[in-house]
């Protein structure tokens, strides 16, 4: 799976945040209803600079009906925002079947010529 951060122009000069995710051959997106605006001020470009961070640079770290804490992870700045619902991923594992399979049996891999394995994608961090 990839996922990468990307803008969208929109009408009046704003830039839309959503997130291009590609997983098992298929892209998805995912509007994160964050807006960068158009403007050099001082309080759009700090404005602009929070969106920034709060889109790639965040932990959950409360959640209570209504609404979730978020904390920057390098500065642990908190920025509560407003929230519908949430849906945490709390787990994710690993589908290591195959790697394990062969890296069991190293003399065959030797024999297959194969000098080096090692996981990638799903197999490692899904």
């Amino acid at each position: 799976m990839s996922v990468k951060l990307r803008m969208k122009n929109l009408a009046g000069g704003k830039k839309g945040l959503y997130l291009d995710i590609y997983h098992s051959g298929q892209r998805h997106y995912d509007f994160l209803k964050l807006y960068l605006e158009k403007g050099t001020s001082n309080r759009i470009v700090a404005a602009n600079r929070e969106t920034l961070e709060l889109a790639t640079q965040t932990n959950l770290t409360a959640a209570e009906t209504g609404k979730v804490e978020l904390s920057c992870i390098f500065s642990e700045r908190k920025i509560e925002r407003e929230c519908d619902s949430l849906l945490p991923v709390t787990e994710r594992i690993p589908n290591d079947g195959l790697f394990n399979s062969l890296n069991g049996d190293p003399e065959r891999l030797t024999n297959a010529g194969i000098k080096t394995l090692k996981c990638i994608g799903d197999s490692f961090a899904p």
